[in-house]
């Protein structure tokens, strides 16, 4: 399934934003392009305000004409490092839920301004998995100034589902896309009037620091000697970076490999990127399964399911009722007929009842009391049997029957009867005959007969005397 997302590196100085539509198998980017501030009317503003002159919502106007926010389906933002507090704290419990609880609290101590509201986030990088003491990274920025990206865009449609840091995403998704190897390391991003160190343990962001470019190479140089000091202590010496990445690209990215190059005891490379890297890790950084800093929280938060297609579930359960209605009318009708049905039959079988035992008076269940009468005359002596006293109901049936078997046999034949029976669907026919040729004669002739379904000899015999043959036939009707 298709899914088209927008990703953007807003910085202090320019906005860079790629379009990228995640596939099943992969994503291509459809579209990539640099907003600089410098463009428009210059505006005095310290870094930290941008957002709030117009520059900013002259970028994004400038965007939403470029791009049509119709045919986004989600925006993912990273921001500048140096607009966020980053601290690493220590609680008793690995609950997220109990954590979340208790951040603002732990926090609210150690962050600089003390009467601002902070928006706060942690990721968990497992430094401590078999107890239950739990050491995070966390992420604050101040409310106005997440507020102050927060608006521009959603007055534009275009509500973000992630806001991440710059530098810090690109390196957790080389970490989580690229690197197998997992090896502790460092990771650099050059924005530009800033840049962000990142350090890696087996795999994990655990620090994130913001450095000013005031520092020059050699003051960052002893920024990353200090930093990565301070986890070797926290670490109790188990952190041995093995490697320094660098995920920006430009100049002074270029000049801060070489100078680093020589600085460092392990190796420098530059990251594969082009200058949209942290854009395009902010974009693609949802599909993967490692958890990221994300201070979509509170009123920041996306909105769920249900708020986001809210129309399409009120036209999906209008179609719902109506089609369930038509169901139930239907069943209602069904069952109404065979109601209808059910109680033509019950009347044609009282009817029917009443005909044959009208001296019957009570009619309770006509179908059981109709099977226990004709039972009860099946039973009925002097009868013998109901099919023997149906039998001997009509006679002209008997009469048609001799008359047919008289018919039959020729006069030519002689042939005594000395015994006729007749049941239901069967005869028995008995007597003498001249000789035993006589007796397949009349059992052909017989068989002839339309009245009659079989012709079976039972017995044929000559008697004492040995003039005659006697015979018993038994005829099925």
């Amino acid at each position: 399934m298709k899914r088209t997302i927008l990703g953007l590196d807003i910085g202090n100085c320019s906005i860079k934003a790629v379009v990228v539509e995640k596939q099943l198998k992969g994503f291509s980017v459809l579209k990539s392009l640099v907003i600089n501030f410098d463009d428009f009317a210059p505006q005095e503003s310290s870094p930290e305000t941008e957002t709030e002159s117009p520059l900013f919502q002259k970028a994004i106007s400038t965007l939403v004409e470029k791009i049509d926010p119709r045919d986004i389906a989600t925006v993912a933002i990273a921001l500048p490092s140096s607009s966020v507090s980053f601290r690493n704290i220590t609680l008793p419990f690995r609950s997220k839920k109990k954590i979340r609880q208790v951040l603002e609290f732990e926090l609210a101590a150690n962050l600089p301004l003390a009467d601002k509201r902070y928006v706060s986030d942690f990721t968990d990088p497992g430094r401590a998995e078999k107890t239950d003491e739990n050491t995070l990274l966390t992420a604050s920025i101040p409310d106005n100034i997440l507020n102050a990206y927060f608006t521009p865009l959603g007055e534009k449609g275009l509500k973000p589902a992630l806001i991440t840091i710059q530098g810090y995403i690109a390196a957790e998704y080389i970490l989580a896309v690229e690197d197998k190897e997992k090896q502790d390391a460092l990771w650099i991003d050059c924005s530009d009037d800033h840049t962000t160190l990142c350090l890696s343990v087996k795999g994990k962001i655990v620090q994130v620091r913001s450095l000013g470019k005031a520092l020059g190479h050699d003051g960052f140089v002893r920024a990353i000697v200090q930093t990565m000091e301070g986890e070797t202590q926290r670490s109790c010496g188990n952190f041995l970076p093995k490697k320094c990445t660098i995920t920006s690209q430009g100049e002074p990215s270029k000049a801060l490999f070489v100078y680093l190059e020589k600085a460092l005891d392990f190796p420098v490379h530059l990251a594969e990127l082009d200058d949209h890297s942290n854009a395009l890790a902010a974009a693609l950084a949802q599909n993967t399964s490692q958890p990221v800093l994300n201070f979509c929280r509170e009123r920041y938060a996306e909105d769920s399911i249900l708020k986001r297609h809210a129309r399409n579930i009120a036209i999906l359960l209008v179609f719902t009722t109506m089609a369930f209605s038509a169901f139930m009318f239907k069943l209602h009708d069904d069952i109404h007929g065979l109601e209808k049905k059910g109680a033509l039959l019950d009347g044609a079988s009282v009817a029917l009842f009443k005909r044959n035992f009208p001296q019957k008076g009570r009619i309770v269940d006509p179908l059981m009391q109709m099977k226990i009468e004709l039972e009860q005359l099946k039973q009925a002596p002097g009868l013998g049997s109901m099919e023997n006293s149906v039998a001997a109901a009509p006679q002209l049936s008997c009469i048609e029957t001799l008359a047919e078997i008289s018919n039959r046999i020729p006069a030519t034949i002689d042939v005594e009867t000395t015994r006729f029976i007749l049941n239901p669907g069967r005869i028995l026919l008995s007597g003498s005959t001249a000789n035993f040729n006589d007796i397949d004669k009349i059992k052909g002739l017989l068989e002839d007969s339309d009245l009659f379904k079989q012709v079976e000899i039972q017995s044929a015999a000559a008697d004492k005397t040995g003039n005659r043959v006697r015979f018993k036939f038994m005829i099925t009707q």
